[in-house]
């Protein structure tokens, strides 16, 4: 496992948390989630870009406040905008991005590698 072992897991804990209350706030469909040291991915299905947005401002505004009070830090806490990537409908494509968020954990040394996905 990689080192601060049990600070990522409070810092999954807490993201699922959130990203839980979040769900039941907006119109999103969550496929997958994956909590990483300083970043987090996650394959989404929102309803519109709205519910998206109020969704993501959720999850990060609730965490940068959290990570902010525990460590005594002021200012931004993210280094950038989150980033969305459109999923083609294409299984192959959809294949690829659901291998990719399940494949960090282990990546971080969080998890152990599992093996493959079967294919669609």
């Amino acid at each position: 496992m990689g080192s601060g072992g049990s600070t990522n897991l409070v810092w999954q804990l807490e993201g699922a948390t959130h990203l839980s209350k979040a769900q039941r706030l907006y119109d999103v469909r969550i496929h997958a989630v994956a909590f990483l040291s300083n970043h987090w991915h996650g394959l989404l299905s929102p309803k519109d870009a709205w519910h998206l947005a109020g969704l993501m401002n959720h999850v990060q505004g609730n965490l940068a406040r959290e990570a902010g009070d525990l460590h005594d830090w002021k200012g931004p806490f993210w280094g950038d905008r989150y980033h969305v990537v459109l999923v083609s409908e294409e299984p192959e494509v959809q294949y690829r991005r659901l291998s990719y968020c399940l494949a960090q954990g282990a990546k971080e040394g969080l998890v152990a590698p599992s093996g493959a996905l079967a294919r669609p």
